[in-house]
């Protein structure tokens, strides 16, 4: 059990809505964790037979991405409609926050998340809505934490497929971290990987086994180098064979892994309402709804687009 200071996390968010000028990365992101000594189980004793001892972090660390938790929450907060006060604010999401990293071990991997999928679709018109969508966000985290290694053996494949390309998932290591990653790639390729420039399409998501709904982060195709036109020929060629996007195609594969679990819903989070989107991040290319609908991912609902399964 990990515990965030909370006090001095409501007093950051409280300042950045009424100064965002005043942000500073290392004080902000310092206000949601502390460092303390403790000692190092099982290990030889030191000189004088002292305990070994390290320095272990207590609560949450965003890091470079603590600008991006901030914009967030501001965003958020200007959003709602029920005249709540930037204390009141400040106060429920440090309560969610917390909630979020209560099960977790000091120090532990998930001690150290991205925002992007904690704080997504908290933009709403009450705080009670705010609140709910942060809790809901990381209870998903730690359901998918929880399940992740079992889903990915049972559908991880690599499975091959049509037209010398295979299906690969792997442990999500960007704005997915904490989920999981499912790309296309060519079957001949040395060093598959979901963050490079070797992938097709990929799509990275995250398990709500509570609820039976996977949740669909982001969507991406392959990167557009300069001067390889040969890749991008390629591209083409393949959403000719497939009769579609090969971003929608992964879409639909994961579709059928839902389906496979029993899941009800699938829900992918808008272009225009993506964490990268609100951020103005650049190479962002917010353009992709309708390879979403493509794949058959049409109803709307809120920050998402959503396909009830059979």
């Amino acid at each position: 059990m990990t515990k965030i200071r909370k006090e001095a996390f409501a007093n950051c968010i409280e300042e950045y809505l009424l100064s965002p000028d005043s942000f500073e990365q290392e004080r902000f992101d310092a206000s949601l964790y502390s460092i303390c000594r403790q000692v190092v189980p099982d290990a030889v004793p030191g000189p004088g037979g002292r305990p070994l001892e390290r320095n272990v972090l207590q609560g949450l660390c965003f890091s470079e991405h603590i600008d991006m938790v901030m914009l967030l929450l501001a965003h958020a907060f200007a959003t709602l409609e029920d005249n709540t006060t930037r204390e009141e604010f400040a106060g429920a999401i440090v309560e969610a926050m917390q909630s979020f990293a209560e099960p977790l071990a000091d120090d532990a991997l998930p001690c150290y998340p991205y925002p992007h999928f904690l704080l997504h679709g908290i933009a709403c018109t009450t705080l009670d809505e705010v609140v709910d969508r942060l809790l809901a966000n990381g209870r998903i985290i730690h359901e998918t934490l929880a399940d992740r290694a079992r889903f990915m053996a049972v559908h991880g494949g690599p499975v091959a497929l049509d037209h010398g390309i295979c299906l690969r998932m792997e442990e999500g290591s960007v704005e997915d971290y904490l989920g999981i990653c499912c790309y296309l790639v060519r079957s001949d390729e040395a060093q598959p990987h979901g963050t490079d420039t070797t992938f097709i399409a990929k799509a990275c998501f995250f398990l709500d086994t509570s609820e039976k709904i996977l949740y669909v982060l982001t969507v991406q195709g392959q990167r557009v180098l300069t001067g390889q036109k040969k890749r991008s020929r390629d591209y083409a060629r393949l959403a000719a064979k497939l009769g579609m996007d090969p971003r929608a195609y992964v879409l639909d594969k994961v579709c059928g892994m839902a389906v496979a679990e029993q899941y009800v819903k699938v829900r992918v989070v808008t272009p225009r309402c993506h964490p990268m989107s609100i951020d103005h991040h650049e190479g962002f290319m917010a353009r992709y709804e309708p390879v979403i609908r493509q794949a058959g991912i049409e109803e709307e609902n809120g920050c998402y687009l959503e396909r009830t399964l059979p």
